[in-house]
């Protein structure tokens, strides 16, 4: 039969072999390690002794080391509303959810105040790792795709008490005692010339035209809201680099 034989060019390609049991064990084994649910001697236990146990035990440690570092530099004034023993009970946590092929360290971060709500922790301190969150989603990943005429990523949160505040005071190094209700609006966004976060307490004419920047306003509700507040919440947008 010729390289050319039809018969051949018909041929169905061969289906992906599947990986064989002991492999996937030691996957398994592999993504325990770097989620911190095994340690060195554990992961010995199920994949084989290693030719250099102390370097194993040194790589495990350094992984689990740095994975954790940087939860706790993102999360500093969470790490103050809980208290060290919470943080890390919290920590351990969310560093063992299953995160599939996941390898970017950066997007360790992201989900931690969804840890925390399923932790029934109280909703003041969710309120602080959201805002921790959304902070480094504007940092470094995970910031909402620009929309419409608004410029760069833009997130809106509504806290029941004045959460930047408190976030300040917090790494500062000061421990603030739980705070008063005092329901509070913010925008976030990036500076347009160096791109880190900036905020500010949008009253209802800015909200309304970034609403109207998004897309969002139909003719009715613009003509409800009226063109005098959309204009001069569009003047602080502008003044921000948002429009």
């Amino acid at each position: 039969m010729s390289d050319s034989d039809p018969r051949r060019d018909a041929r169905a390609p061969r289906a992906p072999r599947a990986p064989s049991p002991r492999l996937s064990a030691f996957f398994d084994a592999m993504r325990g390690a770097l989620r911190g649910e095994l340690d060195a001697a554990e992961l010995e236990a199920r994949c084989g002794p290693s030719s250099d146990r102390a370097r194993l035990a040194r790589v495990v440690r350094m992984v689990h080391a740095g994975r954790a570092r940087i939860l706790r530099e993102l999360y500093v004034a969470t790490r103050h509303a809980l208290g060290e023993q919470r943080f890390d009970a919290a920590l351990r946590a969310h560093l063992g959810r299953e995160r599939g092929a996941e390898a970017d360290y950066a997007a360790l971060a992201l989900g931690f105040p969804e840890t925390l709500r399923a932790r029934e922790t109280p909703a003041w301190v969710v309120e602080v790792a959201d805002w921790e969150e959304a902070l480094h989603r504007l940092r470094v990943v995970g910031a909402p795709a620009p929309r419409g005429a608004v410029k760069g990523p833009a997130i809106v949160r509504r806290y029941t008490f004045d959460v930047p505040g408190w976030v300040r005071d917090a790494r500062q190094g000061e421990r603030p005692l739980e705070p008063a209700p005092a329901p509070t609006t913010v925008l976030l966004h990036r500076a347009p010339a160096s791109g880190r976060p900036r905020w500010l307490f949008p009253g209802a004419a800015e909200l309304a035209a970034l609403a109207d920047g998004w897309g969002e306003l139909d003719a009715a509700a613009r003509e409800a809201i009226g063109p005098a507040i959309l204009e001069a919440g569009r003047a602080t947008l502008r003044r921000r680099g948002l429009l």
